[in-house]
């Protein structure tokens, strides 16, 4: 397999996932939430982060807010880590891991 036809999958299984979602099939949108991430994060060991930053750190972000909708916060909590300590990440992807981490330290505060 490739990068794209993991990606694909991950995009595939989130659709079905929102969908799941929007019926209020909370369980069941976990599930293919939690599929979609692994997708993704399949898919990340495709890229080289150094060839192609952009690519990474998009599909780093989707794996880790896709763990996050599948209620997977250790994980996700994790991966944001050890991407945001990846020397070479771009910008935009620290920021926005940056804010899931935060994002989600205010709604756990919260409950």
């Amino acid at each position: 397999m490739t990068w794209l036809q993991n990606h694909r999958r991950s995009e595939a299984a989130a659709v079905k996932a929102h969908e799941a979602s929007r019926l209020g099939e909370t369980e069941e949108s976990k599930r293919l939430f939690s599929i979609a991430a692994r997708h993704e994060s399949v898919a990340l060991g495709f890229i080289d982060l150094l060839h192609t930053p952009r690519t990474f750190g998009i599909t780093a972000v989707s794996c880790v807010s896709l763990s996050y909708k599948a209620g997977e916060t250790e994980t996700a909590e994790r991966l944001a880590h050890q991407f945001l300590s990846a020397s070479g990440l771009p910008l935009f992807a620290t920021g926005q891991l940056s804010a899931l981490l935060q994002d989600h330290g205010r709604s756990h505060a919260s409950a």
